[in-house]
């Protein structure tokens, strides 16, 4: 009987000991994947992405189960918009961690990408399908953390590629709730700004203007969302209250931006609020305001279109030119 207890403890301590040397060797090669993992963060963050992704390969080939690494990987490949190979990483990461709520979100911006690519390339029906998707990773992450407001302004953006506004509307006010000084890389008070042109591209002025009217209050140094109470009264023809605002955001935007990019939109909208002012004046008769505004409608759209070439201005830069070239045949004709 003592002998056979003694077996018993001997073969008792020998599985301690195999569980023991497994669990040092286990932890050995998790500090190391962790090592690579750290190197391929240093790399990511200069932006040397080949470099980052060696490390993040190393840290897997040491312990597979390293989330972060599957994590890193997946935004290299949104960089290089490689949706898809990033949505298989990130499920990946959240297959060994599922409690980690940015993992969802960078995945739901995944399947946002590729549904936008999706419809760039015609492809009826798979947009839609990771619009869906989009929201019901979503709503993972906004279960974990009910306040976490890129996520809720996320969901309004798939929403709108679903043609849902009014789920839309509901996301976009749990974003401001949320965090109402939520900014985007620009520095936008994103979700105000969203939000108001959504209701003002269905013409509910009286809500655009509340929406964007609390986001000035809560951030009155936001000069972009100043531009875009300006363009609810151009679009309720209220030409001088446009003027107004344009000029009040340029001001703002030139204080508080460090590129004059980010003011074109109020520089825009200077010249085409100017532009429509003098239409309505010279159709009264005062040629002496309209030339006034006609001149500084020339003015404001020439420094926008010298400025304009990039190519999200496209359109807008079009326009421009082409009242420019309206207005230089108007003064012309009246001999200015």
């Amino acid at each position: 009987y003592k002998k056979g207890m003694n077996m018993k403890h001997q073969i008792a301590t020998l599985i301690i000991a195999l569980m023991t040397c497994l669990s040092m060797g286990c932890n050995s090669a998790e500090m190391e994947s962790n090592r690579h993992l750290k190197e391929g963060i240093q790399s990511y963050e200069k932006k040397i992405h080949d470099k980052a992704t060696q490390s993040f390969q190393n840290a897997l080939n040491r312990y597979s189960n390293n989330h972060q690494a599957y994590y890193y990987m997946a935004l290299i490949d949104m960089d290089y918009h490689d949706y898809t190979a990033a949505i298989r990483r990130l499920n990946d990461a959240i297959g060994y961690e599922s409690g980690w709520p940015h993992y969802y979100y960078q995945l739901a911006l995944a399947h946002y990408g590729e549904a936008q690519q999706q419809q760039l390339t015609s492809e009826t029906g798979h947009d839609f399908a990771n619009y869906m998707e989009c929201v019901r990773v979503l709503d993972k992450a906004t279960n974990i953390d009910p306040y976490y407001a890129e996520a809720h302004l996320q969901k309004a953006r798939c929403y709108i590629g679903l043609n849902d506004y009014l789920a839309a509307v509901s996301a976009y006010e749990k974003s401001i709730q949320s965090n109402p000084f939520l900014r985007d890389a620009d520095g936008v008070t994103i979700h105000y700004k969203e939000l108001g042109e959504l209701y003002m591209s269905f013409g509910f002025y009286k809500e655009a203007t509340k929406v964007l009217t609390n986001g000035i209050l809560n951030n009155p140094d936001d000069g972009q969302l100043e531009t875009a109470f300006a363009y609810i009264y151009m679009a309720m023809k209220d030409y001088q209250s446009a003027l107004a605002h344009f000029e009040g955001a340029y001001k703002l935007l030139e204080k508080t931006t460090d590129s004059k990019l980010h003011t074109l939109s109020a520089m825009f909208g200077v010249g085409i609020a100017n532009y429509e002012l003098a239409k309505v004046d010279h159709a009264e008769g005062k040629l002496r305001e309209s030339f006034d505004h006609y001149a500084a409608a020339q003015k404001w759209l020439t420094q926008y279109a010298n400025l304009a070439v990039i190519q999200e201005e496209e359109l807008r830069r079009a326009g421009a030119l082409a009242k420019l070239m309206e207005i230089q045949e108007i003064l012309k004709e009246e001999n200015i």
